[in-house]
Order: structure tokens, then C-alpha cells, then sequence
């Protein structure tokens, strides 16, 4: 999952290889939040969110995340990664198809971002609530993977998300006045 993301927020370009990256000249950070006995399960998401912020970071990339309740003290991280530390903070809205909030995404200070389909109607399973910020294409992206020829197709918000990261990135490194 991890690969996939950042290959569609920053794969290299002009290498003859694959795909290329929104922001293929922007340097990156990329941060382990799964366990090893549980790679699927994002364990440490808050504490990499939190390293990524200390370690200057203008834009951190969420793309996991629950329907777990609002709790404080992870809206104050979310804070702490925005206002304190001056980044941009964009996370995936969810794949539920439902009307719901999902967190990190519907923190206030969080983009959060929905998918896509390529003919630009939001993607079935796409979450929805009134924290949703902006809508990205997430269907039928061609990620970097470590199976079969390194490439695979996928699609979700976790996917439009790096997109709007990337995107982010490319503005900041052009304006980085901006806050």
C-alpha cells in the first residue's frame, strides 16, 4: 500500500520505467506505519504523522484511517502537524460508499479527499460527508507494486490522496512562503 502511494505522490520520471510521479522532483519521506506482524493493519499511523512533522515535512500524505471516534488528543496531532509545524496534511476520505466520517480525514485542518472515477463521477465506494474538501481521480491507477513486473492496477481514496499530496508539494516548492 505504501508503494503505491508514493509511486502516484513522487515516482521518478524520465527513467523509462512505469509510472511516473505527480511531484517526481519533489523529495519525500516515506514513513513505515505497519507493524511487521501485521502489515496490513496501519498501527503507527499518529506516530508517523508526528515524525513526519518533526522532520520538516510541508506535506504529509494520509492515506489510511478509521470510522473511529473524534478523540482530542488526535485532532491536537493533526493541529500540531498543521499549525506548529506549518504542513499540509491531506488523507484519504474512505472506500465505505457510505455517509460517514472517517478519521484522520474528517479532522478539522485535514484535506480530505474522495475519488474519482476517469469519467469524473465519484467512485461508488467512495466515503462521503460534509469534511470531504476535494475530489480526485483514484480509479484505475497504475501503482507501483512489488508483485508481478513491479506494476499493478488499483483504485480508492487512498490513491486520489497522493495525488492532491503531490500536487500540494509541486505548489509549495514553487511558493514556499506559503503557509
Amino acid at each position: 500500500h505504501g508503494t503505491n502511494v508514493a509511486g502516484i505522490a513522487c515516482a521518478t520520471g524520465n527513467n523509462d520505467k512505469g509510472i511516473v510521479g505527480v511531484a517526481f522532483n519533489c523529495r519525500y519521506l516515506p514513513i513505515k506505519a505497519a507493524s511487521d506482524t501485521r502489515s496490513t493493519s496501519i498501527s503507527h499511523g499518529y506516530d508517523g504523522l508526528k515524525y513526519a512533522a518533526e522532520h520538516d515535512c510541508k506535506v504529509i500524505n494520509l492515506s489510511w484511517g478509521s470510522t473511529i471516534p473524534f478523540y482530542t488528543i488526535l485532532n491536537d496531532l493533526v493541529n500540531y502537524a498543521v499549525l506548529d509545524m506549518n504542513s499540509v496534511v491531506v488523507a484519504a476520505a474512505g472506500n465505505s460508499g457510505k455517509e460517514q466520517y472517517y478519521y484522520p480525514a474528517s479532522f478539522p485542518n485535514v484535506l480530505s479527499v474522495g475519488s474519482l472515477e476517469l469519467d469524473s463521477t465519484v467512485v461508488n465506494s467512495c466515503t462521503y460527508n460534509y469534511e470531504v474538501d476535494l475530489i480526485a481521480v483514484g480509479a484505475y491507477m497504475r501503482v507501483a507494486n512489488t508483485g508481478v513486473d513491479g506494476y499493478k492496477t488499483d483504485g480508492g481514496t487512498s490513491l486520489a490522496s497522493p495525488v492532491v499530496s503531490g500536487t500540494i508539494a509541486l505548489i509549495r516548492s514553487k511558493y514556499p512562503q506559503l503557509t
